[in-house]
Order: structure tokens, then C-alpha cells, then sequence
């Protein structure tokens, strides 16, 4: 049809036709897409009130044992060498507690060490480097159990803490679930821990993360947190460069790897990825920068992951700082905060998950934060969810818990 001939009611017949046109279009864009793509990002609510814990501390691991039993990896205090408060002495650079009975994670037994201090043995003495360290030590240990039943972990030495040079480097060590069960069995039962068969310290890590700690590091220019490690049993039994994320063991951390550090080391977190958990690799963008997964304007730090699924990544970091008031005295974090990725490798930020106004002192004061870890139970699908909340009264890092279940929309 020509529409000229139908003098001027040929721009009405037009119109007509173009918007039978752009309805056709906007029919077929619903069926092939909708309104763009389907919000496949996982829903879930804490169930309950932050509950206070026998744990203490703030850098923990949890495993399911086969008794139902959870094992929560730290580490306690420091050496005699380091601290003359007999309340912070322990010989444990990595100690581990239990939960009393299955499937509560409020009440825990005592803590005792599988690994001591004195492994350390690749941390010299400046003045002397013929002799270790007498004030060395590790700190924020992260542990993961391997299908053989041997465990694996990774931790930051230093000389003193805070270091008294400024440098930390990461470490690994690892160890046998016969050494936990046996720690276990006595702690149950009330009776004293063995000290034969401890867990073995490997040493510095190598690779370039490794070699970037060693060789680069600039003193007091940044603050080594080594994060958690995730263990992928189907992961690529060689470094794959290509697709970091599919590596057998993935350790996100802040302050690792920043090009500038005393400009934005402070900012930064980092993925790295091994194949064996003793040669790591930075994750690197494609014009071959070591990639920051947060460039968020907000100065998180002590992230911890938790991967439900290939496209299902979750992230809980601390966000900002607050002090007493008309003090420059920090007493802890504002809030923890969430964050979600498809992949592991592109963020956002979901909300605010804890605010330091819900946690409040005998005096009615806020009380600081410190960290989130997340125990995931696969058999109950519930994310627990451990709250370092600092203890006004006891004057020390105490564990809060709470319940979640991963869902999606």
C-alpha cells in the first residue's frame, strides 16, 4: 500500500503502522530477553540475634568433622619472647577448639596448639641472621581440609606484633587429621593435650607472591592480610593464568600486590591462586596489572569469601573506622559490609550487613568490630555466620553467631 494516496490521512495510517511495528518489537524483546537479564543474585536473611560465643579471637577457620563436631583454626597470643602478660602467652602459632556438640556453635571447648612458634625457622634475626628470631610469630592463619584428610593452611609471620620493621610475609604450613582427632579426644574428655606429632611449618611461600614479599615489600608502606584459602577439589592441577578463579586454591586478601603502595596498598583486594598451595600467583588484569576486585571508595580491608557456587560469590569486608570520642583512639570497624560476584572476580557491594550500632557496652556505648568469618554447613545449607565484637569488659575480640539460608530469587 501506497500511503500517499490517501492524502492527509496518511500520517495517521503511518503512525499506525509503526506502532504496530514497536509492538512487535517490544513482544519479541520480552520473549527473547524481558526486561533485560533475570536478577539471579542469592537472597538470604540472618534468622535471629547476634549470640555471643565461647570462641575469642578474630582470625578462625571452621571445618565439620565426622562426628558432626565443627573444629575452629586460630591463632592465640604471643610467644614468652614477645609478651610478658601471662594472659596472652601461648605456645600455639596455630591452635585449634571444638564444639562441644554437634551442630551448636555457641559452646566451645578450650584451645590447644598443633603447631608451636619455634617452627618458624626462616625469619632471622636482623642483628644475627645465623639464628631465628626471638620475637617472631604468625598471625591471621586460614585452614583448609583436603580430600586426603590432611589439612593446609597459610599465615603472615612477622618480627613482634605489630612488626617491629614493618614487613610480614606469607607462609604455609600443614598438618594430619590424626594430630586433630587426638587434640580433640583429650579436650572432650578434659584431659591434657600431647605435644608429639605436631603440625609441620613449610615456609615462606614462593612464586611471585611470594618473591613480591621478600624482595619488594616496602617497610611500614602496607599491611599484609592474608584473607581465607578455598580449596577447589576440581581445580586445574597446574597454574591456570587464564582463568584464576578455576585454580585449586584461591586466597583472597587485602594489601597484597598493589602497584603503589603507599598510595592505594591500603585499598586493595587481592586475588591470588596455586595449584599445589606453596607456588602463588597474583590474578592480573588483561593489560597485565595485578587486578584490584574492590575498587570501592569505601577503605574495606579484612575480606573473607565464601563461593557457593561457580556463579554465586560472597564477600563480607570491614568498612571504616570509628575512635572515643574526642580521642585518636580506634576502637574498632563501623560495619561490615556485603558484596556479591558472579564470577569471583567482578564485585558489588549488596548492603550493609552488621553496623557497630547494634552491638552496644555496659556503659551504652557502641562496642568496636573487627571481622566477619562464615562457616557454610552443606548438609544444613546454612551459613554461619562468626562476628569478631570486642568485649568492653574482658577487654579482648569475642565471637558472635548468627543463622542464614542461601536462596535464590
Amino acid at each position: 500500500m501506497n500511503l500517499l494516496y490517501y492524502g492527509d490521512n496518511h500520517k495517521v495510517l503511518r503512525r499506525d503502522v509503526e506502532d504496530a511495528r514497536l509492538v512487535c518489537c517490544l513482544l519479541l524483546w520480552i520473549l527473547v530477553g524481558g526486561f533485560g537479564p533475570k536478577d539471579t543474585t542469592p537472597a538470604f536473611a540472618w534468622t535471629g540475634p547476634w549470640e555471643k560465643t565461647g570462641l575469642t579471637g578474630s582470625y578462625h577457620s571452621y571445618v565439620k568433622l565426622d562426628d558432626g563436631r565443627v573444629a575452629c583454626f586460630c591463632n592465640r597470643g604471643l610467644s614468652k619472647l614477645v609478651c610478658d602478660c601471662p594472659s596472652l602467652m601461648f605456645p600455639g602459632a596455630i591452635a585449634v577448639s571444638f564444639t562441644r556438640e554437634p551442630g551448636n556453635l555457641l559452646t566451645w571447648t578450650p584451645s590447644a596448639p598443633l603447631m608451636t612458634w619455634e617452627g618458624i625457622l626462616d625469619l632471622p634475626d636482623p642483628s644475627d641472621r645465623s639464628r631465628p628470631a626471638p620475637n617472631r610469630l604468625m598471625t591471621r592463619p586460614t585452614v583448609v581440609r583436603l580430600p586426603s584428610g590432611y589439612f593446609l593452611g597459610l599465615g603472615a609471620i612477622s618480627r613482634d606484633y605489630p612488626p617491629v620493621d614493618g614487613l610480614y610475609y606469607v607462609t604455609s604450613f600443614a598438618g594430619s587429621m590424626e594430630r586433630v582427632k587426638v587434640v580433640k579426644e583429650a579436650l572432650l574428655a578434659g584431659r591434657e593435650v600431647p605435644m608429639s606429632e605436631m603440625w609441620k611449618y613449610q615456609g615462606k611461600v614462593t612464586g611471585p607472591v611470594g618473591e613480591y614479599q621478600d624482595k619488594v615489600q616496602v617497610p611500614n608502606s602496607m599491611y599484609t592480610d592474608v584473607g581465607n584459602l578455598i580449596f577447589l577439589p576440581d581445580g586445574a592441577p597446574k597454574p591456570d593464568h587464564a582463568r584464576p578463579t578455576r585454580n585449586r586454591f584461591l586466597l583472597f586478601a587485602n594489601y597484597l600486590g598493589a602497584p603503589e603502595l603507599k598510595k592505594d596498598g591500603w585499598l586493595w583486594t587481592t586475588l591470588c591462586y596455586s595449584a599445589d598451595g606453596r607456588k602463588w600467583f597474583f590474578a592480573k588484569d588483561p593489560t597485565g596489572v595485578v587486578r584490584n576486585l574492590t575498587p570501592f571508595p569505601d577503605g574495606g580491608g579484612l575480606p573473607f569469601v565464601f563461593r557457593h557456587a561457580p556463579d554465586e560469590w560472597w564477600m563480607w569486608r570491614t568498612v571504616g573506622t570509628w575512635s572515643e570520642p574526642g580521642t585518636d583512639t580506634i576502637v574498632g570497624a563501623r560495619e561490615i559490609c556485603l558484596y556479591y560476584s558472579p564470577d569471583g572476580l567482578n564485585w558489588r557491594q549488596v548492603r550493609t550487613d552488621v553496623s557497630y550500632r547494634d552491638f552496644l557496652g555496659a556503659d551504652g556505648r557502641p562496642l568496636g568490630l573487627k571481622n566477619m568469618s562464615i562457616y557454610y554447613d552443606e548438609d544444613t545449607r546454612q551459613i554461619h555466620g562468626m562476628l569478631s565484637v570486642w568485649d568492653d569488659i574482658a577487654q579482648g575480640w569475642c565471637k558472635y553467631h548468627n543463622l542464614a539460608k542461601v536462596s535464590r530469587r
